[in-house]
């Protein structure tokens, strides 16, 4: 099934992870080169490559350094002495071309002002300047479809450094090795000439900035990405919905505690600003608080769920989501990247099974449906790591066990009185079958014979009650671990508190439907003795 992957205990492990060392392009390459798609976003693309490359030609000329940097990398910049900066200025202005330069990057500068490698080409007034909303929507359509390095403009970006290694004489091809038509990355990107061009560009992209790593260091990376969250706040995914206030207290209940619900991991999501550069950390801790506040809602909006059959299920999987982000919190960064990529290795395995059974379907139509599911997996993996690299592992994913995990993370009480009687349920086990689908026979006679049961239990409130301490729970870690004060309701007292009315409400309901039915016994003996 993993062709191209050895086999070390329960892990399948790619080659090609010890031939080749992995560099993220997003972390690290794309802020060095982001400039370019600047200039080419503003000026199109024929007089943004135009600039761009006469930026790095000139500076290449000019500078001293030995060896010299690659100048298409913005950190390279900072090699320069004043002199040269001040000679590059001039050349670039005599040429004509600074003034369109320093336009182009405008947004860039206004954007990420502090030692920006390139402000020496600005007078401080420029740089001074404050940035506006429109420079923010310009850095986001500069920076959104290069994400992707694989996309036309992400190549486009790619290939200006290779224009830049072309025109400072440092690219050479053997004479049996054609050069790429770079040009064709521009215009027919779709093209065979094109793709191979646009795969070279992306290949000597990561070299050239492999090269020079060390030398440049990580600083301008770190700064352009934290940057990014001061000018444009991160805001949660989670939109919390208006209801009507119309309803008895039961359906008010479900329409609030979703609300609060929701509002709890919103506010900790927006305060909780991590450094962009371990987002794993920030993405891991606030989606297993979006897991659980989805879970509680689940129970909260559905008093069918409220009975030993079924809540156990819920409450076993928030259980043990809290027994996982309680362990995470105790080393956050490198529990949270382990996480991360246990998971895609199980999405790769996942994806390896269908692939096998791919082949066996005839139906064309089932055919192509599986095929899109698989692109889709496949984006998604991609999108968070390259999937040749992904490493399958048949094993637990932090090497533990669930109950060695509650140990370490000092919750051994919550698994041993909570994680393991909702385990029961969860996986059917006999001492919860027979507790309530296997009863005796009601005649001695049969031995006392258990016989199947489906019981019909009326609403447990201490289903949603837990459900809302566990969510409760989740979060006081996080608040914890991270210092944070919040303005939600706890949800656990918040709940019983509406319980309680809830409670009240079905007493006064069910006094109010005895009644009736008193009223009515009585009126049926009436008309009979009449």
């Amino acid at each position: 099934m993993f062709k191209g992957h050895k086999k070390s205990g329960k892990k399948f492990i790619p080659i090609i992870s010890d031939k080749i060392q992995r560099i993220d392009f997003v972390e690290y390459i794309l802020p060095e080169i982001i400039w370019i798609g600047f200039v080419l976003e503003f000026h199109g693309e024929q007089v943004g490559i135009e600039l761009a490359s006469s930026l790095i030609e000139i500076s290449n000329r000019e500078a001293s350094a030995d060896p010299k940097p690659d100048f298409s990398l913005i950190s390279a910049h900072r090699f320069l002495t004043v002199e040269e900066k001040g000679r590059i200025r001039d050349r670039l202005n005599q040429d004509g071309k600074l003034l369109n330069l320093t336009t182009g990057l405008g947004s860039f500068i206004r954007c990420y002002p502090e030692a920006n490698p390139l402000a020496y080409l600005y007078v401080e007034e420029a740089i001074e300047a404050a940035f506006t909303d429109q420079d923010i929507l310009f850095a986001r359509n500069v920076v959104s479809p290069r994400l992707n390095r694989w996309s036309k403009k992400g190549n486009e970006m790619q290939a200006v450094v290779l224009y830049g290694e072309a025109i400072t004489g440092r690219l050479h091809y053997p004479s049996d090795m054609p050069a790429p038509c770079l040009d064709a990355i521009f215009d027919d990107f779709d093209s065979p000439e094109g793709q191979r061009a646009a795969s070279h560009s992306r290949t000597m992209t990561t070299m050239l900035y492999s090269f020079h790593r060390d030398r440049l260091g990580t600083t301008w990376a770190e700064y352009f990405w934290n940057q990014g969250v001061k000018i444009d706040p991160i805001k949660s995914h989670i939109e919390i919905e208006k209801w009507a206030t119309e309803g008895n207290p039961l359906q008010r209940f479900y329409q609030d505690f979703s609300t609060m619900a929701s509002m709890l991991v919103k506010e900790i999501s927006e305060k909780l600003i991590l450094h962009p550069l371990s987002e794993e950390e920030h993405t891991v801790i606030n989606g297993l608080l979006a897991r659980q506040a989805t879970l509680a809602i689940g129970v909260a909006e559905n008093i069918d769920v409220w009975n030993w059959h079924i809540g156990p299920l819920y409450l076993r999987a928030m259980t043990d989501c809290y027994i996982t982000l309680a362990w995470i919190l105790g080393d956050t960064l490198e529990r949270s990247r382990l996480y991360i990529l246990y998971g895609l290795g199980r999405e790769k395995l996942w994806m390896e099974h269908y692939k096998e059974i791919l082949s066996e379907i005839e139906d064309p139509v089932e055919k192509e449906t599986y095929k899109q599911m698989l692109a889709a997996s496949k984006a998604w993996v991609d999108s968070q790591s390259f999937l040749f690299f992904v490493t399958v592992d048949y094993g637990n994913w932090s090497g533990k066990t669930i109950r060695q995990m509650a140990e370490e993370a000092g919750c051994l009480d919550l698994y041993n009185f909570a994680y393991q009687p909702y385990s029961f349920s969860a996986h059917s086990t006999w001492n919860h079958i027979g507790k309530f689908n296997a009863i005796p026979s009601i005649s001695p006679l049969h031995k006392n014979m258990r016989l199947p049961n489906i019981p019909a239990y009326g609403g447990e409130p201490s289903i949603v009650s837990n459900a809302a301490k566990y969510l409760e729970k989740s979060a006081r870690a996080v608040m914890d671990s991270y210092s944070l004060a919040l303005e939600t309701p706890p949800p656990h007292a918040w709940t019983n508190d509406r319980l309680s009315e809830i409670l009240q409400w079905f007493e006064e309901k069910s006094a109010a439907e005895n009644m009736s039915s008193a009223s009515d016994a009585t009126m049926n003996d009436s008309d009979t003795d009449a």
